[in-house]
Parts: C-alpha cells; structure tokens; sequence
C-alpha cells in the first residue's frame, strides 16, 4: 500500500459517489470508498460530507473542513487528523486507532463508542465532545479542553492526561479547573463515584444484614409457635381421651342402675298384683258372709278388716315404690340421653382434631358452641337431684301417714 499516495478531485468524486450508491442501496449497488494512504488535503469535500464505513486508515486529512461529516463506523487508523475541523461530526462507533489528532476542533462531536487507543489529542478542543463508552485506553489528552464534554463509561486505562481544562458537571467557565498532572483530573471523579459506590453498598449490606436477622427471628417465632401448638394439641387429645373414658363407666353406671330399676319397677307390680289377689278373696269372703248373717258380729269385722287394712297398705307401699323407681328410671334416662350426647360431641372432637390439624383449638371451640347449644337447658343436674330428695322425703311422710292411720284403725276396731 502506497502511502499518501495522490488521488485528483475526479477519481474523489467518482469514488464518493460509488460510496454514496453503497450506501443507498444497503450495500448491494456500487463500492465502498476506500481512500488508505490517500493525500486528501487538498480535496474540496462535500458540505456534511457522508463516508460513514469508508476506509480511510493511514489516509493524510491534517487541516480539513470536515465539519458535520459523517464518519460513523469508518476506519480511521493511523489517519493523519491535524488541525482538522471536526466539529459537530459524527465519529460514533469509527477506529482511531493511533490516530493523530493534535490540534483537531473536535467539539460537540459524537465519538460514542469509539476506538481511539493510542490517540494523540494533544491541543485539541475536546469541549462538548461525547466519548461515552469510548476507549481511550493510552490516548495523549495534553493541554486539551474537555469543558462540558462526557466521559461516562469510557476507557481511560494507561491514558496521558496533563494540563487540562475541565468544566465538572458541566457549569460556566468560571466553574473550571486546571489539573496539571494526569493523576488529579479524571481519577478525582473516579474516587468521588467509588466512595458513593461503596457507600450504597455498604448500605445496601447493612439493610440485608438486618432484614436477614429479622426473618430469622421470625422463623424461630414460628417454630416456637409450632412447637406450642403441638403441644396444645397433645394436652387437648389427652384430655379429650380421659373424658371419653369416664364418661364411658359413667354411661356403663347408668346403664346398670337403670336395669335394676327396671327389675325393681317389675317386682314391686308383681309385688302389687300378688297381694291384690288374697285382698280380692278376702272382700268377696266377707261380702258373702255380711249378706247371709243376719245380726251384725264385731269380731267378723275385725277377722276380715285386719287383713284386708294391711294387704291395702302392702300395695300402697308397693304403688309408691313403684312411683319412685319411675321417676329415678326416668331421671337417669335423662342422664344417660346427657351421656350420650357428651360422647358423640367427644367424638366429633375426635374427628375435628383429625380434619383440622392446621388451626384445631379455632374447629373446637365452633364445635364447643354447638354442642352447648344442643344440651343448653336440657337438663339440670341440680335441681333434678334436689327435687328426687323431695319426692322421697314426701313418699316418706306419706308412707308414715299411712302407717299411722292403719294403727289407729287396728285400735279402734279391737276395741
């Protein structure tokens, strides 16, 4: 390749053009420029000129008017840039590669993702340029003026940077600042953004170290709770068990006692019906006698009416045993219905404890009211005791009264 080799104004345009067709035609018609090596200074170029993705490596552009071009993408390497007006161009995504760009008017030119490692930018006027993202890993940046001008995410590994003018935050002129050595400009910046960098992470580190303990504490909240609730659980079957089995000997209890109430309320009939029999014999035998004796004798009265007093109190005694064996029968009735139903409500919280393992003392207690509901005003223990002890007591009176009035007959008919 024959650098700065000369090219005319004719062979420039004939090339730009075949570019220009490149280009419309998304690459399919016409050539791409290729002007490596190239003298071009003393080429008149288009105003805005368009060498997007042209090869210009190596080419001689020192002194220029390539002001607005459009550059993108295009190769610049080792391209000879000295004094040339590059304001406003768009150098986005371009190689330059080594590049000499001293004294270059640069500003307010996009060089957003470019390569210029090893670039020499010395003297240039850099204000306002966009080199975000670019790489300017061992460029030269001496005496130059970044005011207003953005360095976000660029590479400045390795890169020469003395006496520049530099604007921070973009502010007025009366806002800048002259770093006389590489050390004290951008890498100022870097420490501010660090230190916030490591401030956020470090609050960032704290707020997870304290969400961390929180749920820890929580976890072990909940399994204390668990660990509780079991034990609830247990304490609550356990009690369950022990009442299910005493009202099961109580049921048995009942049940025995009213079998013998049973038998009791069964003999104290036949008990009635058997002294009924010689009672009817000895009526029928004192009628017939009081019908053919034709004088009126004391001493038959008192054979038949002795008797007959004292087999008429042996079946009241026997009908009034019988009362109270029905109202004892009927009352431990009640009791058992009581029993019962306490048994089948154990058993449903048996079944509850079973199908509600997650929230059971809640399934109880919905339970508990029903169950409450079911048998409230039923039955009263208390007051049916108390009123089987007035019943007996008054059966004693009776049964005393009774007694009293068959001796004061025996007397007087003896008499």
């Amino acid at each position: 390749m024959d650098y700065f080799s000369n090219i005319s104004q004719k062979e420039f345009d004939e090339i730009y053009n075949e570019h220009q067709l490149w280009l419309n035609s998304n690459h399919e018609k016409g050539k791409c420029a290729n002007f490596e090596g190239k003298f071009l200074r003393n080429i008149v170029f288009p105003l805005e000129v368009c060498l997007s993705e042209a090869f210009l490596s190596g080419a001689n552009l020192s002194g220029v008017n390539l002001r607005k071009a459009v550059l993108n993408r295009a190769n610049l390497s080792g391209a000879n840039l000295e004094k040339t007006d590059l304001e406003s161009a768009d150098l986005s995504n371009a190689i330059l590669f080594g590049a000499r760009l001293i004294g270059a008017n640069l500003k307010f030119s996009n060089l957003a993702n470019s390569t210029l490692t090893a670039a020499n930018l010395s003297q240039s006027i850099l204000s306002g340029v966009n080199f975000a993202s670019a790489d300017l890993s061992n460029a030269i940046l001496k005496e130059v003026d970044l005011t207003k001008t953005s360095l976000h995410s660029c590479k400045l590994d390795g890169a020469i940077i003395e006496s520049v003018m530099f604007s921070m935050y973009g502010k007025t002129d009366s806002n800048m600042f002259l770093f006389p050595q590489q050390p004290e400009g951008i890498d100022m910046i870097r420490q501010d953004k660090l230190k916030l960098l490591e401030k956020e992470r470090d609050t960032l580190l704290s707020a997870n170290k304290k969400n961390e303990k929180t749920i820890t504490e929580k976890k072990e909240e909940i399994e204390n709770l668990k660990i509780e609730l079991e034990k609830r659980g247990e304490d609550i079957e356990a009690g369950l068990e022990t009442s299910f089995k005493s009202l099961e000997d109580a049921n048995k209890s009942i049940d025995s006692e009213i079998c013998r109430l049973n038998w009791i309320f069964i003999i104290f009939i036949l008990i009635a019906i058997l002294l009924s029999i010689p009672l009817i014999i000895i009526w029928y035998s004192a009628f017939n006698d009081l019908r053919f004796l034709k004088s009126f004798e004391p001493s038959r009265l008192l054979i038949y009416s002795s008797p007959s007093i004292v087999l008429v109190a042996l079946i009241c005694g026997a009908i009034v045993e019988m009362n109270r064996a029905q109202r004892q029968l009927v009352s431990l009735c009640k009791f058992n219905r009581k029993y019962s139903v306490l048994k089948i409500a154990l058993k449903g919280y048996y079944s509850v404890l079973d199908k509600h393992e997650k929230n059971p003392l809640k399934a109880l207690e919905t339970f508990d009211s029903i169950i409450k509901e079911n048998i409230k005003g039923e039955f009263n223990t208390e007051k049916e005791e108390d009123k089987i002890v007035q019943m007996e007591s008054k059966d004693a009176f009776i049964q005393q009264k009774a007694i009293d009035f068959c001796m004061d007959v025996l007397q007087k008919v003896k008499k």
